[in-house]
């Protein structure tokens, strides 16, 4: 990503457009130094960054191409050569009017320019056939266009164009097209990647995961949108850097002038009924395109599409939302009260409820209480709760403050925690839960706010004794609710206690009881009968099963994790029937068993569906995100890009940290900064760090990359690890055993490996196989035991372990006099290295045998040639430099293979290179 002009910075200044479209521009010059292309023609809406990839193209082409940059213009697209007139100007004021005087005016053109370029760079400079360039040549005249046309098909220069999807080129440039001669490109808005770099290089700096996804997701990946956000939003004090990222107050996003007049330059020519068309999909999005067609016809729906204005939202065929929702916003604040009040009489007696769409059930709801329209509580308590899963807390707390009817109070009340949790506003979320339980006067509010307010004790650090005496409540409070509705007691007393369980089974994650007790309450919850239709029956049994993966994996067996949470993954869940955040709690679990079990490739693949799939979740899981993609970092050897990873993920993580991570992620950058010798950023990590309340198979983890970067800063790692591993062994708790002892390899390997090679033998998946390889290879007195662990450590991505590894075994063959291991092993190291940056390198743990030194009793003469001889210079080479005869050399070489015990010339490298 290149900036054009500076990063943001001093005050006052905002984001700048940063240059985004590197991947086009050397598409484009690829074609364009191809024989057989002689035209690229360019297309784009609007923002896209067309203009500024023409600017780069020409710039990148002048120095040793004539270029000629045209701007097409509605204003000249009448004038015969109007766009041409400044060139065809040069010495007269008469306009020109003749095709052929204008072809004579363009080639002397060329030609000037191309003496001035031989002037400039000498005459026997290659120089590019002649580029010319126009922007926007949707608005060109036609005799313009059929004068390049035939410069083109002449040889005389190369083309360029650009122009709106929306509109054809002017007659004949496409006959360049149909005559094979030119190739055409499509600019597409911006990846959620690229939009990240996109922010980055504009802000100058880190933008948190979740203030990324906001502005790519609202601008529809539009570049000029996404700047236009970001300098509305700076001006207006919403964003800002914290703790040295940028972050954006989603809240209270403005839509100013300048988003208004780009939205309403977009709408500049649709007829009448197209903009009627508009104005309901604005207003109702999504919305099927048959109701919009029965109502106004299908032309006006087309129109749209080929403005593109509209588009077919993924997964959903046959409806109709607008291209990005900055459109949306604007639009919708620019249609009158009284055509809304009028267009929601028409449109909403059409439209068949789908209570499975969030985004439709929102819009739909906001739009009829704006237009006064009654709705009913039940229809605002799920609009607030889908509110709180787009992650709208401030739409989600309105629309709960709406809500009539005692029967809802206590629902309502959880609507608000929730929206206040997704804000990192814990005490405040808390306040709205306490007493939920033992106020409940129906199933329904018993069991609503149940598991988020247990995940709110867990944020707030409160003791598991709370979140067990909210289980007994809960208990207690069904059998009161099922004494006094005797008909349905029975479904009272089994849901209230069904969800009680879940609560305990909650409890014991906490505090780490994986053994019988947990085993029990599982086994017993997963035993229980399927209920078709029973949305409380299938989310508890996905926690449940999300639970037993965390079980599974602390016990060592992560890939039995992995399979458990890809079960609780596969349960279709209805979002809209509690306020819990259940996707992303299953997605941690299945984090953790995939993170534990070494599998990145899956890791990497659940972290992209993540982006992909909840969307909106992303604000509060980015965080997750960089913790997860740190530790895979830290495993592979990685430490100064994992303390890169996690610094932004620390940040995102205090402002919203639903998995309760960010103990975690910053023991993990305080180890790494302790590692990397960067003292005062250690410190400073180690005095934000607060323990985690959540998953205690993450807390141990935690505890342990703790110690290990104490030990760096201020000694005795070694002894503060093997604590942390003995006492998770004798809680049976194998990987964080196995995790302390690798780490304590930092510190005392010899110690260390016999207790590494066992532990690693409890546990399964491929990062305790690659560490039982390790513990093996490092033991063993063989090289080619040392050259074979260390592939399979290349394979398992471990590189600071597979170079540790690699040296052994260089070191073992070079005592045993093993040429072709020893050369095998330093290509393996060289492999690891390049991946490697070199402070991670260093951080590994070698454990290597001492090379003999090159033995005394060798004469001077003979040491000189046989290591001369060992570069790989032929006797005749030595004999020249060293002015002496070949057979002289010959007997040198002899006697040196007997003195150093070696079979010849080829095992000379083993000693001479040590």
């Amino acid at each position: 990503m290149v900036l054009k002009d500076r990063a943001f910075g001093g005050s006052g200044a905002g984001p700048l457009t940063p240059f985004c479209r590197k991947a086009e521009l050397a598409q484009i010059t690829q074609q364009l130094h191809g024989d057989e292309c002689r035209a690229v023609f360019l297309s784009a809406e609007m923002g896209l960054g067309i203009t500024s990839l023409l600017r780069e193209l020409a710039k990148e082409s002048r120095p040793n191409t004539a270029v000629i940059f045209i701007q097409g213009t509605p204003s000249l697209a009448g004038v015969p050569f109007g766009v041409l007139t400044p060139y065809l100007q040069r010495d007269s004021s008469a306009l020109v009017v003749s095709a052929v005087d204008a072809i004579r005016e363009m080639l002397a053109l060329l030609a000037e320019k191309e003496a001035e370029l031989r002037q400039t760079l000498g005459p026997d400079t290659p120089l590019g056939l002649p580029l010319f360039i126009i922007d926007e040549a949707d608005y060109i005249d036609g005799a313009t266009a059929e004068l390049v046309v035939r410069l083109v098909q002449a040889g005389q220069m190369k083309l360029v164009v650009s122009h709106r999807s929306a509109r054809d080129l002017v007659h004949p440039l496409p006959q360049l097209w149909d005559a094979g001669l030119a190739e055409r490109i499509h600019l597409h808005p911006l990846t959620l990647q690229e939009g990240r770099e996109f922010c980055d290089a504009a802000l100058g700096g880190r933008t948190m995961a979740g203030t990324s996804w906001y502005l790519w997701s609202t601008a529809g990946g539009n570049p000029l949108l996404m700047s236009l956000i970001m300098a509305e939003a700076h001006a207006g004090g919403l964003l800002r850097k914290k703790g040295g990222a940028w972050t954006i107050d989603m809240t209270a996003m403005p839509r100013g002038h300048q988003l208004q007049d780009v939205v309403r330059e977009q709408l500049r020519g649709i007829s009448p009924v197209a903009r009627q068309a508009l104005n309901l999909v604005a207003l109702s999005e999504p919305v099927p395109e048959a109701v919009i067609a029965e109502m106004l016809g299908h032309d006006p729906v087309r129109e749209l599409q080929e403005r593109h204005l509209i588009h077919e939202p993924t997964g959903r065929p046959g409806e109709l939302q607008l291209i990005n929702p900055v459109y949306g916003d604007v639009i919708r604040n620019m249609v009158s009260r009284t055509e809304s009040l009028l267009l929601h009489q028409q449109l909403m007696d059409r439209l068949e409820s789908d209570d499975s769409n969030p985004q439709a059930v929102v819009r739909r709801v906001v739009w009829s209480l704006e237009s006064g329209g009654h709705v009913a509580p039940e229809r605002l308590l799920l609009a607030g709760i889908y509110a709180c899963k787009l992650f709208r807390p401030q739409l989600a707390m309105s629309l709960a403050d709406s809500i009539t009817g005692t029967e809802f109070v206590v629902r309502a009340r959880a609507v608000k925690a929730r929206a206040h949790y997704d804000m990192g506003e814990y005490e405040a979320a808390a306040k709205f839960l306490d007493g939920a339980e033992a106020q409940a006067e129906s199933l329904s509010e018993l069991v609503f706010g149940a598991i988020l307010h247990s995940a709110t004790r867990e944020a707030l650090g409160e003791p598991a004794l709370l979140i067990d005496r909210d289980a007994q409540t809960l208990r207690a409070t069904g059998i009161r609710l099922a004494a006094a509705d005797p008909e349905h007691s029975a479904e009272i007393l089994l849901q209230s206690a069904e969800r009680a369980t879940v609560l305990d089974i909650l409890v014991l994650s906490r505090t780490g009881n994986y053994g019988e007790e947990m085993v029990a309450a599982i086994g017993a919850m997963l035993a229980r009968e399927e209920r078709a239709g029973d949305g409380d029956f299938w989310l508890n049994r996905a926690i449940v099963l999300a639970i037993d993966a965390e079980r599974l994996t602390a016990l060592g067996r992560p890939a039995e994790g992995m399979a458990r949470a890809g079960q609780a993954l596969a349960i279709p869940q209805w979002e809209g029937h509690d306020v819990f955040f259940l996707p992303e709690m299953i997605l941690g679990r299945a984090l953790t068993a995939s993170l534990a079990a070494g599998a990145w490739d899956e890791v990497e693949s659940v972290l992209r569906a993540t982006e992909v799939d909840l969307g909106p979740a992303i604000v509060s899981f980015g965080g997750s995100a960089n913790v997860a993609r740190g530790m895979i970092l830290l495993r592979q050897g990685k430490i100064s890009d994992a303390l890169e990873a996690l610094l932004p993920g620390i940040e995102a993580l205090a402002v919203s940290d639903p998995q309760h991570l960010a103990g975690y992620g910053t023991a993990m950058a305080f180890y790494s900064a302790a590692v990397l010798g960067r003292k005062a950023e250690a410190e400073r990590l180690h005095g934000l760090y607060r323990e985690s309340t959540g998953m205690y198979v993450v807390t141990t983890h935690e505890r342990a990359y703790l110690a290990a970067g104490l030990g760096h800063l201020r000694g005795d790692g070694a002894g503060r690890l093997m604590a942390v591993a003995a006492t998770a062994a004798a809680a049976g708790h194998h990987l964080a055993e196995l995790n302390a002892l690798a780490l304590a390899m930092d510190f005392d390997a010899v110690a260390v490996l016999p207790k590494l090679k066992a532990a690693a033998g409890l546990v399964d998946g491929r990062w305790s196989a690659a560490l039982a390889d390790f513990a093996k290879a490092m033991t063993a007195s063989d090289g080619a035991v040392a050259v074979d662990a260390g592939e399979r450590l290349l394979a398992a991505r471990m590189f600071a372990h597979a170079a540790a590894v690699f040296r052994h075994g260089i070191s073992l063959s070079i005592h045993d006099r093993q040429g072709t291991l020893a050369q095998a092993a330093r290509t393996g190291l060289a492999a690891a290295a390049a991946e490697l940056a070199p402070s991670a390198l260093a951080a590994a743990a070698p454990v290597q045998v001492q090379v003999p030194a090159v033995p005394d009793d060798l004469t001077t003469r003979e040491r000189e040639v046989s290591r001369l001889a060992a570069t790989g210079l032929t006797d005749k080479d030595i004999a020249e430099q060293l002015q002496v005869s070949v057979r002289t050399v010959e007997g040198h070489l002899y006697r040196s293979y007997a003195k150093l015990g070696i079979a010849g010339r080829s095992e000379l490298s083993l000693v001479f290179t040590a």
